[in-house]
């Protein structure tokens, strides 16, 4: 595997990658990486697990068959939204099976807490004003 952010090749070692998104407004942004071939024409597919067991951890593709001496790009994605996760640190690992080789990739994904909402009370007879504040990306 190829680290697409400093083009280091990792044929059987370990790879870290880290996300960080806001809980309630924001996923983090997606990351790449590259699957390389050093020998023959060879099929590769990941295996992916989350320490929690929710389902914020994607690869897109996730299987692939690949030339002798090509690349092939992979992104990675993680999910705080869809997955409604609390503020907090979340760990995963995507496992890479490329012929009779593993590669373990190693992900960990940190939510940080939303902004709290503001809220304005006034005497009985007055109105309460709430509003939440938002991040734009």
């Amino acid at each position: 595997i190829r680290d697409s952010r400093t083009g280091r090749m990792y044929p059987h070692k370990q790879q870290e990658y880290s996300f960080t998104g806001v809980a309630g407004i924001s996923d983090p942004q997606t990351q790449a990486l590259t699957v390389s071939n050093c020998g023959i024409v060879g099929s590769w597919s990941t295996v992916i697990s989350t320490y929690n067991n929710v389902n914020w951890l994607s690869v897109s593709p996730t299987i692939g068959v690949i030339n002798g001496a090509a690349t092939q790009s992979v992104t990675i994605s993680a999910s705080n939204l869809k997955t409604q996760l609390p503020a907090g640190t979340y760990g995963g690992r995507i496992l890479f099976n490329i012929g009779s080789n593993q590669v373990n990739v190693y992900v960990t994904l940190t939510v940080e807490p939303g902004p709290k909402p503001l809220t304005f009370t006034g005497p009985a007879n007055a109105v309460n004003i709430t509003w939440s504040c938002s991040f734009a990306t």
